[in-house]
């Protein structure tokens, strides 16, 4: 595969391991593919679903009668589904795609399965939150469920 030397920002270089989002990008990404951001503490996860989006979980937004002043309240310790632009969630961080199944005997869903499955998230729990108590420890297990199965 070429190399790219990214004229956008600096992010991953000097790293075999990391890329920035430009790069990943330029080198050409599969409906399905899981994606790992480093970001503080916590690695975020993503599952790419085609057009530059992704389904992830994230903080919770909270409706609130003040939203107008303050459009991003969140609350940290309750999960989402979101569906957002990769180059949203991943700019300025180092991040690669990991495709690696996290148990022996386990199967990548077809493309389209997966995106069929992180999307039925979205749908299933709008307004909701998701079904994890600690979302940010999460972000990966969810991804994984979306790209494998155990072929039972």
């Amino acid at each position: 595969m070429a190399t790219r030397e990214c004229t956008e920002c600096t992010v991953g270089l000097n790293d075999p391991d990391w890329d920035c989002v430009h790069t990943l990008i330029w080198k050409g990404l599969e409906i399905g593919d899981v994606i790992e951001i480093q970001k503080n503490i916590n690695n975020h996860w993503v599952i790419y679903i085609g057009d530059g989006d992704v389904v992830h979980l994230k903080a919770q937004v909270i409706p609130s009668f003040w939203s107008f002043a303050s459009p991003s309240l969140t609350n940290p310790d309750l999960g989402q589904f979101s569906i957002d632009k990769l180059m949203d969630i991943a700019s300025c961080c180092k991040c690669r795609v990991n495709n690696t199944s996290p148990r022996v005997g386990m199967r990548a869903r077809d493309p389209q399965a997966i995106k069929v499955y992180a999307l039925g998230k979205v749908i299933e729990y709008e307004g909701k939150s998701a079904p994890y108590k600690d979302w940010k420890k999460y972000t990966q297990q969810f991804v994984q469920e979306c790209r494998f199965h155990s072929g039972d």
